[in-house]
């Protein structure tokens, strides 16, 4: 099912969501079909957090523009061929949109199911790449997983602080406010995201420990696949 992106509405607070899948090496290895979803999530955004200023967007939008830019991030994985760069991008925007738009419950069916979706496609993907080219586009992969399974068993938030803490050595960042600036970059809404991930970032950082202190006597550890 095609979408048509219109016009985008113009908001300086808003015009970094989306940049980060824009510019290259990045941008090369994302198929024009899932360039369209993301620059339709862009819009939609754009209209969810200027709606609480504006109703009038209210009933230019409606459920049909969510649910069909919700329906061609799905359809994608049947229509084109994807890399597990690619999944793991629709995959966490499916998950982006789930809880940053349609504000679904975490412990619901729905979420679980792509978080667990999420996992396969990391545990698919190779992380030397990650860390050498796309360690801030995983950045905010991995943050929405850790937040999206917040409601999950211990096992599994256990196996997503491991990602965790594997891409923020890799970075090397120690304060949220600039780790908040790189997934700035790619989707987040602070109204959503703002307290949770900022104590999920806190509690790893306080797990890392003199890790990030040294680096060049830490390196980042390859996260197991299991």
């Amino acid at each position: 099912m095609a979408i048509s992106t219109p016009s985008s509405i113009q908001d300086p607070a808003l015009s970094t969501l989306g940049s980060g899948f824009q510019s290259p090496p990045l941008s090369l290895h994302i198929a024009s079909d899932l360039h369209q979803c993301i620059r339709y999530m862009h819009h939609l955004s754009s209209i969810t957090e200027q709606s609480h200023n504006d109703k009038r967007l209210c009933c230019e939008y409606g459920i049909d523009d969510f649910s069909a830019l919700d329906h061609s991030l799905i359809s994608l994985s049947f229509k084109c061929r994807l890399s597990n760069l690619e999944e793991c991008i629709r995959i966490t925007l499916l998950l982006y949109s789930n809880t940053a738009l349609w504000k679904t419950p975490l412990y619901f069916n729905w979420i679980v199911a792509l978080v667990a979706e999420l996992k396969t496609a990391l545990i698919a993907t190779d992380w030397q790449l990650v860390a050498a080219e796309h360690t801030e586009l995983f950045l905010w992969v991995v943050l929405m997983g850790r937040y999206a399974a917040s409601a999950d068993v211990e096992e599994v938030i256990a196996w997503w602080d491991l990602k965790l803490r594997f891409v923020v050595s890799a970075l090397g960042l120690h304060e949220w406010e600039h780790a908040k600036l790189i997934v700035k970059a790619f989707f987040y809404l602070e109204q959503t995201y703002g307290r949770a991930w900022e104590g999920i970032w806190n509690s790893i950082i306080l797990g890392l420990g003199d890790e990030l202190q040294q680096p060049e006597q830490h390196p980042a550890k390859h996260p197991c696949s299991c």
